[in-house]
This record gives C-alpha cells, structure tokens and sequence, in this order.
C-alpha cells in the first residue's frame, strides 16, 4: 500500500463513521439516507451512521474566493511593509499542508477592499495545476488569492478541523475532480457549494478530528520509510553491480592460486612480445607510459597482482569518422557503429578501405570503449567492425583477456566519465585511456573473475526485469 493509499483509507474511514466513537446524535439525522437522496435524482455518496446526515459544503459553510493583486501592485503597494494581514497565494500553500507567511507581502489592516480568512478557517486553491490539492488551516487572521476559497464554518456544532480533513478524503478528490471544467482546469463556487459532506455529533467529530490527527505523522513516517524502501529497490541492482565489479576488480570475487603465477610475471611476458613485435616491424614502439607510483593506487589489490597502465597491456585504435557519402543503411559492405557501443548499426562500402574515407576496423574479441557521451560505456565486439571517432577499440595483448578487460572496465564507468572534457560535447581522448590505472592479474585469475561475473551478471538483469514488472 502506498503513503497515499495509506491516507486515503484512513480518511474513507473517518468520513464513513468506520472510527467513530457514538457520543450523540445530530438533529434531523440521516436514517435510511439511501432511500432518501441528499440531492433530488442523486444517492448520497456512502454510508454513514445513522446518527449523521449528510448536507452541503454550501450549507454548512462561508465560501468565497479571495482578491487577485498584480506583480507590480504587490511590488509598489504591499512589499516589504511592517503592519497588515499577511497576503497568502496558491504557491503559499504547500502539498504538505502548511502555509507561508513569510512571502513579504502584507495588506494594510486599514484595507477593507481585500477578503479576510480568519485564524482557523480552511484554504484551498480551486483553479489550476493545484487545484483541489493544495488545503491548510490558517494560523492567523490572512488576506488570500483569488485562486484561493476560504472554507469557515457557520455555526459552532461544526469544526473547521472536520472540514480541512475532509477536503483532502478521496471521495471528495473524486467528487471535486468530476465538477472541474475550463482549460486550465477549476471548480466555481457554486459548484463547490453543492458538493456533499457528512456530518457527524460534535463529540463524533472530537473524536475522529484527535483520531485522525494522531495517526496522521504515522502516515508521514510510514512514507519516508517506504519513500527510503522505493529507492533502495530502484538503486539496487545498479549498487549490488557497481560493488560486486568492484569486489572483482579488488581480488575479492575468487581465491588467488599460487599455481597461476602473478601478475608481475604475465607483465614481463607482455613486455617481451611488445619487443618482439616491434623488432619484427608488426607494431611501432611507442613512449612509455609514466611509471606507477605507489602513491596512485587507488585500492589495495592481492600482492600476486600488478597496477599497470591500460595502455601497457592492450592495443588502442581511436575510432575515425568516414565521408557521410560512404555511409548507408542497407547492409551492403562493412559494418558501421558511430558515437555509441554497438548501437545505430550502419554501413560502409567497399570504398572506405580508399585514403579518401579513413577507417578504423577494430577486430573480433576486441573491447569497445564509448569516448563520447555517454563515456565509459562498453562493449565487446564479436565480429569485425568500422568504429566512428565516439569509440575506442581495445585489443589485448598476450595473457591478458578479452572478458576481463570488459568487466575490468564495467567499473570503471564512472572513472572515464569524470576524466571527459569539452562544451558541444564530452569526451576522452587516447591519453586518458592509456594513463589509466588499473589492476593487472594473473591469466587464470582473469579467467575465473570473468567466468563468475558471466554467472552473476544474467541474475541481477532477471532481478531488474522483475522489479519493472
């Protein structure tokens, strides 16, 4: 049940007599009302006591609505003065009931041309994106807005309290909401004059009034717990991946086998086949990135692991943009993904292997990096494909796998999206990915953290998808 549902039942309930403590009866009551309509052609809403009856907001109350005051007016006449009524207008009033005295804006007690509510009586906006929602009781005598009515009853048999409550019950939501016409949506007096209303002996209305204004705050901290609740199961599938990535990049998913070797070690094999590659004219050599420095690390790792550079351990190809004419969408010739990863699938012709058309073909098995907005995201790319300059490809050297990387860089989203710079749009460059620290286990390990994630990660989607259903 929702903190509005919550509500609403409660209000039905005090509204039906359902809470009532029978302290006294109200002359004329209301026996067999159903059979008596309340309105000629019209049955009473619901069930009441026999000792109620039902009336009309009309007859049991002073209505009126208040005086509209332009912006200039207020700013020249009313702003700022030390003595007057406080002016009270619909953005005064809030959904939480309470009101706003302190708007600056007073009306001298010496005008008379203004309507007064006085202390205790019931305001309500009637016109407008508010109207029918935003209800208070006033704390002092206030000058109000013409999208406002004041509700003050007649006579002393009857609380304004009763009334407050009552205008925010849901049979009366529902009859306030069938009277609303006009474009910007309100209710006229009249018609709020001939809305029903029960009413209960004096005693009765003690009664449920102190009742409801007990269990009212429970209500409000029953809505900040499920208000708490609702986030929480919003957020947690998207928290328990962020940490159990987390947990996977920190050693921490699966158990360190000294049998596998360390990370040190598969980083010297790395090293050995960059020269090789190298001297075999297959790569060029490249500056070596800046030296780890202990200070960097960002979290303790297990001591069979290394903090590397990402550039030190995979090859990056940034992502070039072809001529627009060499671009299409009916499937003939390589495929084409630009700005996201692995979304908007296009195509290019034979032609884009032409200088006139620069490509970047990134391979199979490769890791596929988003370097434009939204940065950080990832991907795998399972077949060849042509990257447009808003991705990276990230192909891994010897030892270091594919499936770990994309995981390696699952979490490390947030890390790159920070880092992304620019004004038409964000973005990383190539320097930024190279420099990037990251956590460097042996083979195997890679191995079983990708396996156990490949496990996890498909029951927090069905979780997800449950909790949309």
């Amino acid at each position: 049940m929702t903190p509005q549902e919550l509500r609403d039942s409660l209000l039905q309930s005090a509204f039906s007599g359902s809470i009532a403590s029978r302290t006294g009866t109200i002359e004329g009551g209301n026996k067999g009302h159903n059979k008596d309509p309340l309105i000629p052609g019209k049955i009473s809403p619901f069930d009441i006591p026999e000792s109620w009856k039902w009336t009309t907001l009309g007859s049991c109350c002073q209505m009126q609505t208040g005086n509209s005051i332009s912006s200039n007016e207020k700013k020249s006449k009313y702003e700022g003065l030390r003595e007057g009524h406080d002016y009270i207008g619909t953005k005064d009033v809030s959904f939480a009931h309470t009101l706003n005295y302190n708007n600056g804006i007073r009306i001298p007690f010496t005008n008379t041309d203004f309507k007064l509510a006085p202390k205790g009586s019931v305001l309500m906006c009637v016109e407008g994106g508010s109207a029918g929602r935003k209800i208070a009781i006033t704390d002092r005598d206030v000058c109000f807005g013409n999208k406002l009515c004041m509700f003050k009853t007649v006579n002393e048999d009857l609380y304004n309290s009763w009334i407050y409550f009552y205008l925010q019950s849901p049979e009366f939501k529902k009859l306030f909401s069938k009277n609303m016409t006009g474009i910007i949506g309100g209710v006229s007096i009249k018609k709020l004059k001939n809305i029903p209303i029960p009413i209960a002996p004096r005693g009765e209305q003690d009664y449920i009034i102190s009742k409801i204004e007990e269990l009212i705050p429970l209500c409000d901290r029953y809505e900040k717990a499920y208000d708490y609740l609702q986030t929480l199961d919003s957020r947690f599938p998207s928290d328990i991946r962020k940490s159990i990535l987390q947990e996977a990049i920190q050693g921490r998913l699966v158990e360190q086998r000294p049998e596998e070797g360390t990370g040190e070690e598969l980083y010297c094999r790395i090293e050995e086949e960059k020269e090789r590659l190298v001297k075999e004219g297959k790569v060029k050599k490249e500056k070596p990135l800046p030296e780890v420095k202990p200070e960097e690390e960002p979290f303790e790792i297990p001591g069979s692991w290394k903090w590397v550079r990402l550039g030190e351990i995979v090859n990056i190809k940034m992502g070039q943009s072809p001529r627009g004419s060499s671009v299409s969408k009916n499937g003939d010739g390589i495929e084409f993904h630009q700005g996201k990863v692995l979304f908007g699938k296009k195509y290019i012709g034979k032609s884009l292997q032409k200088t006139s058309s620069p490509t970047t073909l990134a391979e199979p098995n490769s890791v596929l990096l988003s370097v434009r907005a939204p940065v950080g995201k990832v991907n795998i790319a399972n077949r060849s494909i042509c990257i447009g300059r808003g991705l990276a490809s990230l192909s891994c050297l010897s030892g270091v796998r594919g499936d770990f990387i994309y995981y390696l860089l699952s979490a490390y989203e947030d890390v790159f999206s920070k880092q992304a710079t620019g004004t038409t749009f964000t973005e990383i460059g190539r320097k930024v990915i190279a420099d990037q620290l990251v956590p460097l286990p042996p083979t195997g390990e890679q191995k079983r953290i990708a396996s156990k994630l490949e496990e996890l990660m498909p029951l927090l989607d069905r979780f997800q998808e449950k909790g949309k259903a």
